[in-house]
């Protein structure tokens, strides 16, 4: 799970409405739809009657809040597995309910600015300016049970989606909220996210995890966790990484760096890391027996 960057959106590939009527046609056949780089505003009508499908990738493009026909893709589409809209230039309040879209197991939605809210001038259709978003719990629309993977990086997020700090996700296993707004600890509500095994926050403003996240079995799968460019110190009262975080969980990489903190103090003044140094040092050495290069650094820290 890597970060999404934005970029220039000058197509590299065939567009018009040629080329979108005949990968049309070609999705309704093989239940795959690609329309990346198509300099698209809004989403073509006709791919709401394509039910079968189960793959739609429109990112960069330049779909927009006013795109209606985004609205009616969890009525029309209620077979998609995979679904594809970042780096385009969605707002607040932008999506429909995903929630009918039960088979539904990939999202990608980063590089969009669902942290935001478009102001519209009275009586005209033309946005005024942005603003961060207020409505925190209309950012994200609900999502469906069956989500496996939720990518949300560069959304100017001030906080955490209250959408995903939700029982029925459960199944999720990839989350990246990387490079967004972020502060503060990491609420003790994320600890219902009981399948994750990556979880990317690097480039906030977090300055640590709440003990409350590892209770009931919350995070014990996690693997891989990204706290790269954030504000996390050595301040032991509370743990700023608490002991369960190394104890209770299968983590065996710990991304920390550009974090104001000292590799020794990592070392010394965490409770609990020696038992995440042991269980790296397994893994470590497996990736030696197989072949792979090993990474000596600590966390980043080196």
């Amino acid at each position: 799970m890597g970060n999404s960057t934005s970029s220039s959106k000058t197509p590299h590939n065939k567009t018009g409405s040629k080329v979108v009527s005949q990968k049309l046609v070609n999705a309704a056949k093989l239940g795959v739809l690609s329309l990346t780089e198509h300099q698209l505003k809004k989403l073509p009508a006709q791919v709401l009657t394509l039910s079968d499908l189960k793959t739609l990738d429109v990112s960069r493009n330049a779909l927009t809040n006013g795109d209606t026909s985004i609205m009616g893709i969890p009525e029309k589409m209620l077979k998609l597995k995979t679904v594809n809209l970042s780096d385009n230039n969605l707002h607040a309040g932008s999506l429909p309910s995903l929630s009918p879209l039960t088979s539904l197991q990939t999202l990608n939605l980063s590089v969009n600015k669902l942290g935001r809210q478009q102001q519209i001038k009275k009586g005209s259709k033309k946005p005024m300016a942005e603003t961060v978003s207020a409505a925190v719990g209309h950012i994200l629309p609900p999502l469906p049970p069956s989500l496996k993977s939720l990518a949300l990086s560069q959304n100017s997020l001030p906080s955490i989606p209250p959408q995903i700090l939700q029982p029925h996700l459960s199944n999720l296993k990839e989350l990246d909220l990387s490079q967004n707004g972020i502060t503060g600890v990491l609420p003790p509500a994320l600890k219902v996210l009981t399948s994750l095994v990556q979880a990317n926050f690097e480039s906030n403003q977090i300055t640590g995890l709440d003990a409350g996240i590892f209770e009931g079995g919350g995070w014990s799968k996690v693997k891989v966790l990204n706290l790269e460019n954030n504000n996390i110190t050595s301040t032991t009262n509370p743990q700023t990484l608490p002991s369960r975080l190394f104890t209770n969980t299968v983590l065996h990489d710990l991304k920390l760096k550009n974090n104001p903190m000292l590799k020794r103090e990592l070392m010394e003044d965490f409770e609990g890391f020696d038992d995440f140094l042991s269980r790296r040092g397994e893994v470590k050495s497996k990736d030696l027996s197989g072949g792979a290069m090993a990474n000596l650094s600590l966390c980043g820290l080196d």
